[in-house]
């Protein structure tokens, strides 16, 4: 946390104001900052684990010209994640692993 809202809360929680909606969390802009001011915002958790950091975990998968992770894909092709998990785990070429409606 930044020096400024290290020991006040007080003072940090009136630059962000108080939770805006309950589904949202705190995110920190460019995570080799703190949470300081300007680099820090309300945010969906579908939108914070989108922006984390590149991990083991975290893939990425090219197809039909676009870079996109697997909620990325999930969310545009109205797939569950689960789903495209499944499909792509038993080795599934892109193109049958994003294809709506097909049966496992």
């Amino acid at each position: 946390m930044a020096a400024e809202f290290v020991n006040d809360f007080a003072a940090f929680l009136a630059y962000i104001g108080p939770k805006p909606d309950p589904a949202l969390t705190l995110e920190r802009l460019d995570n080799s900052k703190g949470y300081e001011r300007g680099n820090i915002a309300w945010v969906s958790w579908s939108d914070q684990m989108r922006n984390r950091r590149p991990l083991k975990t975290r893939h990425s998968f090219t197809y039909k010209g676009q870079t996109k992770t697997i909620a990325e894909w999930a969310d545009e092709l109205g797939i569950e994640r689960k789903t495209l998990r499944t499909r792509l785990s038993r080795g599934l070429p892109l193109d049958r692993a994003f294809t709506p409606g097909l049966l496992q």
